[in-house]
């Protein structure tokens, strides 16, 4: 485990190195999707106060509508910024991967890089080191993103009250050792065929 995320750390590293505006895009995509969070816990728990407190439809309506535009300028930033800015970002540094990975096989003789074998493995790397490197940033940013929005999520349902903070924990132990047993169960499945 921590071979692996020592090689993750110095992967995301060398990613950084390459292209420090894909991790400033990354941060900002995570922070917009966290306040989008925030923004719908709220919305429920305001909705709920303008119904029940206040007894009034307008303040309700001039709540939702309120939501929703600053809903959808966040959507319009997050689709500006996931769209366009993140895929030529990935290219830079695909390109910078590539280049590297040149620089390597520089410094190989020609004898090495004669054997197929040797041949083969840098073709493969140089075809998929772009792919890899994007699944890899993403799956990073998915990973901090779930973080984010239950740490908000949680933050906001402690103001609350702490027991349904009890309650959301025990129903993800118990989905998530659902979810083991049903994957464990896959993974005999497909060995069996």
């Amino acid at each position: 485990m921590k071979k692996t995320m020592k090689m993750n750390l110095w992967f995301l590293k060398k990613l950084y190195q390459y292209d420090k505006k894909r991790f400033g895009s990354m941060a900002a995509l995570i922070l917009i999707r966290a306040i989008k969070t925030l923004l719908s816990v709220i919305t429920i728990k305001v909705a709920l106060d303008c119904i029940v407190t206040y007894h009034s439809f307008w303040y309700l309506a001039g709540f939702v509508a309120a939501e929703r535009i600053v809903s959808s300028l966040l959507a319009l930033i997050e689709c500006k910024i996931d769209w366009l800015d993140k895929e030529i970002q990935n290219n830079t540094i695909k390109k910078q991967l590539g280049a590297e990975m040149f620089r390597q096989a520089e410094a190989l003789s020609l004898e090495q890089l004669d054997h197929t074998e040797m041949y083969d493995q840098y073709k493969i790397v140089l075809e998929e080191i772009g792919s890899r490197s994007g699944s890899f940033l993403q799956s990073t940013e998915n990973l901090l993103t779930g973080i984010c929005n239950i740490a908000v999520t949680m933050i906001f349902v402690l103001t609350i009250d702490i027991r349904f903070i009890l309650i959301a924990a025990l129903s993800a132990v118990i989905g998530a050792v659902a979810g083991n047993k049903i994957a464990q169960k896959e993974v005999q499945k497909r060995e069996e065929l």
